[in-house]
């Protein structure tokens, strides 16, 4: 005969609740038998829960796919990457359990495609908070449309974030990747460009080398204008020592290679963990938020789960509005490229007609670049610049602003990647690795304008 037993779990679905009944029977005097048949249920299941070899709370039925663990890890990546606007669809959910499951762990699906709509179903309807929503896309013809609804919603997200959140200005990064071409392309990129030559001559050529060679840079900078070690990213399958052996490069940097020199998932994931690394070096443990755009690398469960355990907060920043909305973007990179530019330009013309090479890039980078990769950060604007203001305020004077120059308290904060030299203004001082201006001492975040000389 099998007393009352003490039950602690609630069920989800009615043949779950039996278990429930029959354990705890007021009478207490059913037998094992009779309490089976009594509510339907299987006699040895009823029998491995009493004698404890299985929990009372496990699930009836056949086991699923994934762990519980891992179940509900996977909704607590998705809910997190809805709030962040991180757009994570139905098949980058497959693609997520797909790799998963490919340790060992055996499947009911083919193994090189994921689990198909049956799966999918059966894991909505165990977390019923989630559904399949429809997401909006910011058109590029809308990107310049400050009162647009929907881009209003991200603005009022980011500040509830920051206000909820209480992060300072060193705890709000901004991270973002640029692309220089160096070979395969022509003075002014892709197009035929203007050169002069002897009137009545033929069309004067320019050379190009046979393939495009590109090297990409991956930057953070902080909203207190300190500038973290980049990562840059050649183009090829292995990394070759050689390529660096000068030594001249971003004091640092790191290196790395992918197929197509573009920043990839598993490149991303290296990153975050160094940028973890960084900030605990300056003592920033704890959680800090990164404003992204929605790169593909950006936005896959590996990456979302990484950050989630490093204590990071990705922000994806709206497609299409980048131009606006972020300060590497629009701030730093603009000026870099165009500086960059012209040195690959010049590069032939001060090395005998030679192209340069990938052992080149790197002192080129050195040499050339941190003079121009910084921030300018401003302590007072009434409602800051259209673009990459950390409280992200509403943009509807944005075109009464646009004739506006910078006010004389604009200070000048330079990152490592300015070479340490100490920037000058009205308002303050900023040392080499990043400051404040004299509005953020008195308890206000700087806004973030565009670099370069004005």
């Amino acid at each position: 005969m099998y007393p009352k037993t003490v039950f602690h779990s609630s069920f989800s679905s009615p043949r779950e609740r039996q278990f429930v009944f029959t354990a705890k029977h007021p009478s207490g005097q059913l037998s094992l038998r009779a309490a089976a048949k009594a509510y339907g249920v299987n006699k040895d299941a009823l029998s491995r829960r009493l004698s404890g070899a299985m929990a009372m709370d496990a699930r009836v039925g056949p086991e699923t796919v994934l762990s519980k663990a891992d179940d509900y890890a996977v909704e607590d990546a998705l809910i997190y990457a809805s709030r962040h606007f991180l757009s994570f669809g139905r098949q980058q959910l497959i693609d997520a359990v797909r790799v998963l499951c490919l340790h060992g762990r055996p499947v009911p699906w083919d193994p090189d495609k994921g689990p198909g709509r049956s799966w999918l179903d059966g894991f909505m309807a165990r977390h019923p908070a989630l559904s399949e929503r429809t997401t909006h896309i910011y058109e590029a013809n809308r990107i310049n449309e400050n009162d647009e609804p929907r881009l209003k919603d991200v603005y009022k997200a980011w500040g509830a974030y920051v206000m909820e959140n209480k992060l300072t200005a060193d705890r709000v990064l901004n991270t973002d990747e640029t692309v220089e071409f160096w070979q395969g392309s022509t003075p002014q990129g892709t197009k035929a460009g203007k050169a002069f030559a002897l009137k009545g001559s033929k069309v004067p050529g320019t050379r190009r080398a046979n393939s495009r060679e590109n090297t990409t840079i991956v930057s953070t900078i902080g909203a207190d204008g300190h500038t973290y070690d980049p990562t840059i990213i050649y183009k090829g399958q292995r990394m070759q020592p050689d390529w660096v052996a000068d030594d001249n490069g971003i004091p640092g940097a790191r290196y790395t290679v992918t197929e197509s020199s573009f920043i990839q998932s598993d490149v991303f994931l290296s990153y975050l963990r160094n940028l973890r690394e960084q900030l605990n070096a300056r003592g920033l443990q704890g959680k800090v938020a990164l404003v992204l755009d929605g790169h593909a690398s950006h936005t896959t469960f590996e990456a979302i789960s990484l950050a989630i355990s490093l204590d990071i907060d990705l922000f994806q920043l709206p497609s299409h509005t980048s131009h606006m909305t972020q300060p590497l973007d629009v701030g730093t990179f603009g000026t870099f490229k165009k500086q960059m530019t012209k040195v690959l330009n010049a590069y032939p013309l001060q090395n005998g007609g030679r192209s340069p090479g990938k052992r080149d890039m790197a002192g080129v980078i050195g040499r050339h670049g941190p003079g121009v990769l910084h921030l300018r950060t401003t302590s007072r604007h009434s409602e800051g610049r259209a673009y990459g203001r950390w409280t992200w305020r509403r943009l509807s004077a944005r075109k009464g602003r646009q004739r506006r120059r910078p006010t004389a308290r604009t200070v000048e904060v330079v990152g490592r990647l300015a070479g340490g030299r100490a920037g000058r203004g009205a308002g303050g001082r900023a040392g080499g690795t990043g400051g404040e201006a004299e509005g953020a001492a008195e308890g206000r975040t700087g806004d973030v304008v565009e670099g370069g000389e004005r």
